[in-house]
């Protein structure tokens, strides 16, 4: 166990291993230990992130307790039936359901797929903060390098349909170059799609990179692209624009409700041709919008002092509800 303070901030941070089949009640054992030094502590209410599978333990503790439970939820899975499903998780979600006095989302998105699984109380929409790396602003490269950066989960992030689009980019821009970073269980199935589209060669598989690592990374993009059919929010798509970088985003859920035209091009998942347009477009013209306007834009909207304040609203009106 590790206690960390910072003002009037105090994080307890405990760590333990268990087998698989046995991680239940390593959880069990973890959560006891936990109890006992969180006990010596005064809270006014508890604030939940991601409802499964931590929330059975925040559930029981502000039950315990008798304190009003605010939650923060960011998963894209509760759209889709096929990743919200199993008899635990359900069980657990809908109990927090009830219990939970105020529900924080990234987007009107999210908040319509967690009305489908049956949350039916009062809803604040708070963005995610982005980081900003101080680093000299960049100047728009020569040569075109497009970034798409995201888990190498293509159910989700359609990776293979941004790689045909890149092939089919390549007729008409052939010094262009592809910057993918991420990683995950469909690595090899990319790669292995790369090499059969006969473009190995001008895509740049980076892997999984430090987050400080990718956030320089992205200023030696021309612009980046989103292509994925579900995002609650995308914060990479906002730190491309933190960046100075113009962004080709998919309507994918979350982050098309932040985004507007001097942004970047909007289109619509799995459409083919909308993506060769735009990636033709914006490999044309992504040296016109202003890298400075484009940062701005973000930090007016996703700094850290701006989702602090909205949250802190939350607690407030919580309190006062139940108080």
């Amino acid at each position: 166990m590790v206690i960390e303070e910072d003002g009037d901030f105090r994080e307890i941070l405990y760590t333990y291993k268990s087998p698989p089949v046995l991680s239940f009640l390593g959880w069990r054992r973890a959560y006891q230990k936990l109890f006992a030094e969180i006990d010596k502590e005064t809270f006014d209410l508890v604030h939940l992130n991601v409802v499964f599978p931590a929330g059975w333990v925040a559930g029981l503790y502000a039950r315990k307790k008798n304190l009003p439970l605010v939650c923060s939820e960011h998963w894209s899975g509760y759209g889709f039936d096929d990743q919200y499903s199993g008899r635990i998780r359900k069980r657990i979600t809908k109990q927090i359901f009830r219990q939970c006095q105020m529900m924080l989302v990234v987007s009107p998105w999210l908040a319509g797929a967690l009305k489908k699984r049956g949350y039916d109380g009062p809803v604040k929409q708070v963005p995610n903060i982005i980081p900003f790396l101080h680093l000299e602003p960049s100047d728009h490269p020569e040569d075109l390098v497009i970034y798409n950066i995201a888990d190498h989960i293509d159910r989700d992030k359609n990776i293979s349909g941004l790689l045909k689009g890149f092939a089919r980019l390549l007729e008409h821009f052939p010094a262009a170059r592809l910057v993918q970073i991420g990683g995950g269980p469909d690595t090899e199935e990319l790669k292995n799609l790369a090499q059969e589209l006969k473009i190995e060669k001008s895509v740049d598989f980076k892997g999984l990179l430090p987050n400080e690592e990718v956030l320089e990374s992205i200023h030696q993009a021309s612009f980046g692209i989103i292509n994925s059919r579900a995002e609650t929010f995308s914060v990479v798509t906002f730190e491309f624009l933190a960046a100075g970088k113009p962004v080709v985003l998919t309507r994918c859920g979350g982050p098309e409700h932040y985004f507007n035209e001097n942004l970047g091009l909007l289109i619509d998942p799995e459409n083919d041709d909308q993506l060769d347009q735009a990636l033709k477009q914006m490999s044309n013209q992504f040296s016109q919008y202003s890298p400075e306007e484009l940062s701005r834009f973000v930090r007016r909207q996703f700094s850290a002092e701006e989702v602090a304040q909205k949250i802190n609203s939350a607690y407030q009106e919580v309190w006062q509800q139940t108080n």
